[in-house]
C-alpha cells in the first residue's frame, strides 16, 4: 500500500509502495494531467508542466532509480521490495492542488477518486508526523487556498520552491509555508516579473523558465 513520510530534514516528503502501487499512482497522475475531455483544457494546459515533476519521480522510483527498501509483511517471512521518492512540500501541495482540480473539471471514475483519496490521507499523514502545529496550518492548502487555474502556476510554484529552499531548515520553515503561499505581494512581484521577461523575450509564457534556481540539499 503506498505509504509516505516526512524526510527527516523536514524539507518535504517521502513516499513508497511497491512497484504496482507507483505504477499506479503514476498512471492515474498521467490521465488527470493529459485529459482531452476536460470543459476547459485551457487549464489543463497551463497545469501541464506543473504535472510531469512528479510523475517524472514516481516513474524513476519504480524503475530502480530512487529510494529502496525490503519489507517482510505480516510476520512472514515473504520480503516485498518497496520503491519510494522525495519530493519538497510545496512541490506536493502543488501536484496535489492541481490534481484536485483537474479532477473536478473531466470525468473521473472510483480508481481514479480513490487514488487521491488515499494520497491525500498520506500527505496529511507525512505533514502531522514532522510537525503537529504546522500541519494545521498547512492541511487546509491541500485542496483549497491554492490557484492551479492560472497561466502562472508553474513558474509561481518553480519561484515557491526556491524561496522555500533559500531558507534555513527546520520547523520554522516548515511552519512558514502557509505565509509564503498565499503571500499576494510576493505573487505579484513574481508575476509582474514573468509579464516583464514574456515581453523582453516575445515568446509565450509555455517557453519562459524561472530564472530562480532549485537546489535541493544532499541532505534531505
Amino acid at each position: 500500500m503506498l505509504t509516505a513520510n516526512p524526510t527527516k530534514k523536514g524539507i518535504g516528503i517521502e513516499i513508497w509502495g511497491d512497484y504496482n502501487d507507483l505504477e499506479c499512482l503514476y498512471d492515474v497522475m498521467s490521465v488527470l494531467s493529459l485529459s482531452k475531455s476536460a470543459t476547459n483544457e485551457a487549464d489543463f494546459e497551463r497545469n501541464e508542466r506543473l504535472l510531469t515533476i512528479v510523475p517524472y519521480e514516481i516513474r524513476h522510483a519504480f524503475q530502480g532509480e530512487r529510494l529502496k527498501n525490503k519489507h517482510i509483511g505480516n510476520g512472514h517471512s515473504c520480503e516485498t521490495l518497496y520503491y519510494g521518492f522525495r519530493t519538497d512540500w510545496i512541490t506536493i501541495l502543488f501536484t496535489y492542488s492541481a490534481l484536485r482540480f483537474n479532477a473536478a473539471h473531466t470525468p473521473t471514475d472510483a480508481f481514479i477518486q480513490g487514488w487521491l483519496y488515499l494520497l491525500k490521507h498520506q500527505i496529511n499523514n507525512a505533514l502531522y508526523m514532522y510537525d503537529e502545529l504546522g500541519a494545521i496550518a498547512i492541511e487546509p492548502l491541500i485542496e483549497q487556498g491554492l490557484n492551479v487555474s492560472t497561466k502562472y502556476v508553474y513558474l509561481l510554484h518553480q519561484n515557491y520552491v526556491a524561496k522555500y529552499l533559500s531558507m534555513k531548515s527546520g520547523k520554522k520553515r516548515f511552519r512558514s509555508i502557509p505565509l509564503l503561499l498565499t503571500d499576494k505581494v510576493l505573487e505579484k512581484e513574481i508575476i509582474n516579473s514573468i509579464d516583464e521577461c514574456m515581453i523582453l523575450e516575445n515568446c509565450p509564457i509555455s517557453e519562459i523558465e524561472s530564472t530562480s534556481e532549485n537546489r535541493y540539499p544532499e541532505r534531505w
